[in-house]
């Protein structure tokens, strides 16, 4: 695989220009998610400096903790705050991030309009294709407690400690998520970083020209879709 050297990370975001306090290093608040990404849209490119591997991006409207709280977007994110149980942080962070999507999503799957090795054109390719991401639901769920130290030997070892500095240098808010996609529990499939979502192929196909069609279904009932041209 080439050698990771920097990543440019970007989402297209809806924010509202509502006051609320001071941002900065020193701003103590409730929360530990400063915002939430609901994707209506996605993307997808290939990644230039890791092989095998799509980034998918997304686009749609963010909830604010920056937000006046008697507004639908600051009581929205109040709304998924109480959800999430994200309401007793109090810790020293930087305010504007992190931010993690809201869709729950139920299912994700890619196809290829050729084969791919023995899967036949249209088939399921989650045998093949790992979900590469990380998530802050387990640091929610554990009360703050559970961190994730990034640093370890515990992360999997598609990551590669370049891709983590230059993710979020090492937040151990979010737990790494990763495996194949006909093998995801969907109890595991939210709170993802919104810029960090990526499908690493596990395998080369002998036609190495391929138009792959991602699909993504969340518990809200929305498909999220797009295609790819790629070459192996």
């Amino acid at each position: 695989m080439k050698k990771i050297v920097y990543i440019v990370a970007c989402a297209f975001l809806l924010v509202s220009c509502e006051w609320k306090e001071p941002i900065g290093w020193d701003s103590v608040i409730y929360c530990y998610l400063n915002g939430y990404f609901e994707a209506e849209r996605m993307g997808a490119k290939a990644v230039g400096w890791y092989d095998n591997l799509i980034h998918l991006t997304f686009e749609g409207k963010i909830y604010s903790y920056s937000s006046d709280e008697n507004t639908p977007n600051g009581r929205k994110f109040r709304e998924l705050s109480d959800r999430y149980g994200d309401t007793d942080c109090w810790e020293r962070i930087f305010v504007g991030s992190p931010i993690a999507l809201c869709n729950e999503f139920t299912r994700m799957d890619v196809v290829s309009d050729r084969p791919f090795n023995d899967i036949p054109a249209g088939s399921s390719l989650g045998g093949v294709v790992k979900l590469l991401t990380s998530s802050a639901k387990p640091f929610l769920d554990s009360g703050y407690k559970d961190r994730f130290n990034w640093w370890s030997e515990d992360i999997p070892a598609e990551y590669g400690k370049d891709i983590v500095y230059n993710l979020h240098n090492g937040d151990p808010g979010f737990h790494p998520v990763s495996g194949l996609l006909s093998e995801l529990d969907p109890e595991t499939l939210m709170l993802f970083a919104v810029s960090e979502v990526w499908m690493l192929f596990t395998e080369e196909p002998e036609e190495k020209e391929h138009t792959f069609t991602i699909t993504l279904q969340d518990r809200a009932g929305r498909t999220l879709s797009c295609t790819i041209a790629y070459t192996f």
